[in-house]
């Protein structure tokens, strides 16, 4: 009678199954970012690829709603701010094209990064951009900013001369 002991096989085959799971769960580079701006013109910050580097983590976008609008990709530039063999970059868009018609106004800005195999999840700012809107009133524009009132124009007394005698010569009519 031959005893099998499945134990140590069934142990083997389990860590080999979990491992397969957890190659196949991972993505192929974790990213984490940090240093989120958000302005008038540009959004910013920082990723980090913590997990083997990728070809395909570049090129890096941002996509980004203003208000309620949709999500559009914007033009976006990296810069490498990581030591020698870090995969570590400074990725700004320019947004000054979605923030131009606020006049004022403030908005929620949402933007997250993206690229081929992967995205980050979506970071929240607000921003006032722009001006109000000039007003028409009485068939002028003026700035609810900035009221010009008209100065009266300096007016000095005239000053009067005072009386003076008038001398005369005597005159005898007949």
């Amino acid at each position: 009678m031959t005893i099998r002991l499945w134990g140590p096989r069934a142990g083997a085959a389990c860590a080999a199954v979990a491992a397969l799971v957890t190659t196949w769960a991972m993505p192929a580079g974790a990213h984490e970012s940090s240093g989120f701006t958000v302005s008038c013109t540009t959004v910013t910050a920082t990723v980090a690829d913590t997990g083997t580097p990728d070809v395909n983590d570049h090129p890096m976008v941002w996509n980004v709603r203003v208000g309620g609008g949709d999500f559009q990709v914007v033009p976006s530039t990296e810069t490498n701010v990581g030591a020698p063999g870090e995969d570590v970059v400074n990725v700004s868009g320019d947004i000054s094209s979605l923030t131009q018609n606020l006049a004022g106004a403030t908005a929620t800005v949402e933007a997250f990064v993206s690229w081929a195999n992967g995205t980050l999840p979506a970071m929240t700012g607000t921003v006032t951009c722009g001006t109000p809107p000039t007003t028409i009133v009485e068939g002028s524009q003026v700035s609810p900013e900035v009221v010009t009132r008209p100065t009266a124009p300096a007016v000095s007394p005239a000053v009067a001369a005072a009386p003076s005698a008038v001398a005369v010569a005597p005159r005898l009519t007949g």
